[in-house]
């Protein structure tokens, strides 16, 4: 069983529409998002509502490292806008899953100059 790309798309699809039913699809009530690089922590709401926020606008260049039924850690590119401007970032990325969908994601950035 092959999800990472599947998952990647699925917030790829949400950044890029402007809207979480992709990400849903493949998240729980549960689900939660950390980003390690500031120790947020964002719960299943927060992070629908953060995927079709605009705060990230691209997600490409995957680079899928593990890809099982239990887990998945890989690395992409994304572009976003935050209040300090535009941002650029190389992103190391695991995930949890089960049953096909994610129980919590972990994400490191390391910005990029542009």
């Amino acid at each position: 069983m092959l999800i990472a790309n599947e998952l990647l798309e699925a917030f790829r699809d949400s950044f890029v529409s402007l809207d979480s039913e992709p990400l849903e699809a493949v998240t729980t009530p549960k689900s939660t998002i950390t980003f390690t690089s500031t120790g947020e922590t964002l719960n299943h709401r927060e992070m629908l509502d953060w995927a079709k926020s605009g705060a990230c606008y691209q997600l490409q260049d995957f680079v899928i490292l593990k890809d099982s039924e239990d887990c998945i850690a890989g690395t992409h590119s994304a572009k976003g806008k935050d209040a300090d401007g535009h941002w650029h970032a190389k992103c190391f990325f695991f995930a949890n899953i089960r049953n096909g969908k994610i129980v919590d994601w972990y994400v490191h950035a390391r910005p990029l100059e542009e």
